[in-house]
């Protein structure tokens, strides 16, 4: 067998091209409402084993993923991956935080007031 694997190649001539058919990516099986792109916004260096087993033991996912979340008090940024996009080359730049403001004056306790408040301090996302 070692004989025949030995006259084996490929030449130029003979390889040739896949053109997959659109619309082939739609038919795939992933389930992309669990697919997650991550990294911890931190210079020190992280034990993927201990960090992977401690997630798992805490995190349930069918109540949804929520956040920001935190591990060692270092923030974990997300992506919900989408059909199409390729995992590392998603660039993760920030993160939803969810800020409550106290002692306003009750004329101001609106939905406009609270997203020019957002804009303010940062990004307005959502009430």
């Amino acid at each position: 067998m070692d004989q025949h694997m030995a006259a084996l190649s490929l030449m130029d001539e003979e390889e040739e091209e896949l053109i997959l058919e659109q619309g082939t990516e739609s038919e795939s099986l992933v389930r992309y409402d669990m697919c997650l792109v991550g990294c911890f916004l931190t210079d020190r260096s992280i034990n993927f084993n201990v960090t992977k087993h401690r997630m798992a033991s805490i995190w349930r996912p069918r109540k949804g993923v929520g956040g920001p979340w935190t591990y060692d008090n270092h923030v974990l940024l997300l992506h919900h991956l989408k059909p199409g996009e390729i995992p590392n080359q998603i660039h993760l730049f920030h993160v939803d935080y969810w800020v409550q403001v106290y002692d306003l004056p009750v004329g101001f306790m609106s939905i406009n007031v609270g997203k020019q408040l957002g804009n303010f301090i940062g990004e307005f996302c959502r009430i």
